[in-house]
């Protein structure tokens, strides 16, 4: 597993590393995906496997989280952009050109944010800190990363009220957490079953939140306009995602208390659970 770790941890980090000169020059919408994915693969080991925590890990993860919630400023407006044009509504053309120029402006002005936060002097140390991480971060013999993956999910597993916009939320964020690390422990088929119920998961997830971004948005920006064909769709929309992903959960919960190593009884209130906040990307 300790070879399995390395392997994964560097390559995260080398992803990283190559990102950095897109982002610092002209975002683009791959490569601002691929730093989000890979800087929440570092901070979730960062966060939730047993280590020292240097100094200079405490400073590299509050960078990356930064950067990272900067950069996801982008990608939301990117996938609504890309929503709002594959949305068919004639009668609400104007409205619907209206705002895709509104999230295009803020686009702009999203990127320029992300250009200045990377100034020479933070990739430098960035780069410095990635560095250093990739050369000292080890695995502790006694950890065992698939039962951490799980641990993360088994306070939101057990919680029995019916699924509503929080607990969605908080399963949008922990699920990702338990994720990359299960992704981490090896290929056998019980690692493999507990990753493919978690990506289906995330899929449905994923999908319900950038829908409800995009409706709040346009909400935001028309008020009044609340009952315009633009608006009513965007809702609909919205609310079958959200039926759909209430499903998939429900299927989830199920299949991970029936995987083999799963524990019915919280061992410790886990780490993810307090840090997931519904407004964490």
């Amino acid at each position: 597993m300790q070879d399995k770790f390395r392997e994964s941890s560097r390559a995260t980090i080398v992803r990283i590393e190559r990102c950095l000169p897109q982002l610092s020059s002209r975002p683009s919408a791959p490569s601002i995906h691929k730093f989000r994915t890979q800087s929440r693969r570092v901070e979730t080991i960062l966060r939730e496997i047993p280590n020292d925590a240097p100094r200079y890990q405490q400073k590299l993860l509050k960078q990356l989280s930064k950067l990272r919630k900067k950069t996801g400023r982008v990608r939301d407006l990117d996938v609504q952009v890309t929503m709002l044009r594959n949305l068919k509504v004639p009668e609400a053309a104007k409205i619907k050109s209206r705002l895709i120029r509104q999230l295009l402006d803020e686009r702009t002005e999203r990127e320029r944010e992300v250009r200045q936060l990377l100034d020479k002097k933070t990739v430098r140390d960035l780069r410095k800190r990635l560095k250093r991480l990739k050369a000292e971060l080890q695995l502790e013999p006694s950890t065992d990363l698939l039962s951490t993956a799980k641990q993360i999910l088994d306070g939101l597993i057990q919680v029995n009220a019916l699924p509503d916009e929080e607990i969605l939320h908080r399963y949008r964020v922990v699920g990702k957490r338990a994720r990359y690390i299960a992704e981490m422990s090896g290929d056998e088929s019980k690692v493999r079953d507990f990753i493919g119920q978690l990506k289906k998961l995330q899929d449905s997830l994923g999908e319900w939140h950038d829908w409800l971004q995009l409706t709040e948005r346009a909400k935001r920006t028309f008020g009044g306009a609340e009952k315009s064909p633009l608006f009513a769709l965007l809702q609909n929309i919205t609310r079958t995602k959200f039926h759909q992903a209430v499903g998939v959960l429900k299927e989830t919960r199920t299949s991970l208390q029936q995987l083999p190593g799963s524990s019915p009884v919280l061992r410790k209130p886990p780490q993810a659970i307090v840090q997931a906040k519904v407004a964490v990307a």
